[in-house]
């Protein structure tokens, strides 16, 4: 059974010549309950911007090209979400063959809405656009929150988890979302990626109810199944960047695959020691 996953947001419509709105109903993807209303609107906003992208890049429409989310900046949960659906509107400008999308998003209402989130998506035509890769200090392990789908996690961590500041884990073949994403060549969702990378890092904060704020991430390799992957996190503190978390992504061979800078504000102690809290069920 279709699970609909990238069919939460609608196709763009065209409000102006570089600016467009769509809708996003997360309850469009049938398993919506089994994952974070964050990870799913931040997949919203990523099925926008490639969307929208691919209206300006040229040669892209006539060439049937698959476009995909490069990077993701300024990413910024300003109030509760709820259960929408949203208004997502947003404004592109090209740089050669990436597309920036500058988002927002709103509850859909009879009046002005006040924004939930907003950011910035760099889209671009699939392999042609090199990402600067970060290097990774060292290596990770650490328990995470068991996300799934049917049952069935996307995620597993791997052992020992007895770092704090790196856990290694694997995507899981046999979770049908990646039927979807994408037939025949399977592909963690970035956002999705993202989202779980931020829960850890909470978790190793010793924080709960944080909202989502991305500084800046780059997908710069596909997260699959069969790779042994390890994140690293380092506090940005001593650079002068209060409340900031480095991680790098990368898999056993070195290979940078994500990295990014996690904003938590209100944070004081830097990473702290897991208590051996039992895996969770983000729902």
């Amino acid at each position: 059974m279709a699970l609909n996953f990238l069919d939460m947001c609608s196709l763009p419509v065209h409000t102006a010549p570089y600016r467009a709105c769509a809708e996003i109903d997360v309850k469009r993807f049938s398993n919506w309950r089994d994952l974070p209303m964050t990870a799913l609107l931040t997949e919203g906003i990523n099925q926008f911007a490639v969307r929208f992208a691919r209206t300006v890049l040229p040669k892209v429409m006539a060439g049937r090209l698959r476009v995909l989310p490069v990077g993701i900046r300024n990413l910024q949960q300003l109030a509760e979400l709820g259960m929408g659906p949203y208004l997502v509107e947003g404004d592109v400008s090209q740089f050669g063959p990436t597309a920036r999308v500058r988002i927002t998003v709103r509850k859909i209402g009879a009046e002005a809405t006040p924004i939930l989130m907003q950011a910035e998506v760099a889209a671009a035509v699939a392999g042609e656009v090199a990402v600067m890769d970060g290097t990774a200090a060292h290596a990770d392990n650490v328990p995470p929150l068991q996300w799934q789908v049917n049952s069935d996690p996307l995620f597993r961590l791997a052992e020992p988890f007895s770092q704090i500041d790196r856990y290694g884990f694997q995507v899981n073949p046999g979770c049908p979302l990646l039927e979807e994403h994408f037939p025949g060549f399977a592909v963690a969702p970035g956002s999705l990626v993202l989202a779980f990378i931020w829960e850890q890092t909470a978790r190793r904060l010793g924080v709960r109810g944080k909202r989502l704020q991305i500084d800046d991430a780059r997908f710069v390799r596909p997260v699959t199944p069969g790779v042994d992957y390890i994140c690293s996190l380092r506090e940005l503190a001593v650079d002068g960047k209060p409340g900031r978390f480095r991680f790098v992504l990368s898999a056993a061979n070195g290979d940078i695959h994500t990295q990014g800078v996690f904003h938590f504000e209100g944070v004081l102690d830097g990473l702290v020691a897991t208590q051996g809290e039992p895996a969770e069920v983000a729902a």
